[in-house]
């Protein structure tokens, strides 16, 4: 199995995780690096987000929501081995 590099982080951002019981918005902040606007390249993989990895590029909304527009060939909580 071969290691993807991880890009150098500058800055972190915050992903929405899940929600509470209460309803109330849970996120996650991770190490990532700026691209351009609203693009970061994740320098660490989440323990609790699901569908991301490090080394994927997001578009991060302000409320934590985000989309992959570039993965970057590290496993995503959820996906399944082999």
């Amino acid at each position: 199995m071969t290691s993807v590099p991880l890009p150098r982080a500058d800055t972190h951002v915050t992903l929405l995780a899940g929600h509470t019981s209460s309803g109330k918005p849970a996120h996650e902040v991770l190490p990532a690096r700026t691209l351009d606007g609203d693009l970061f390249e994740l320098a660490g993989s989440p323990g609790l987000v699901l569908g991301c990895a490090a080394g994927d590029v997001l578009r991060v909304s302000d409320d934590g929501t985000f989309e992959v527009t570039r993965q970057g060939g590290n496993l995503r909580n959820g996906d399944a081995a082999g």
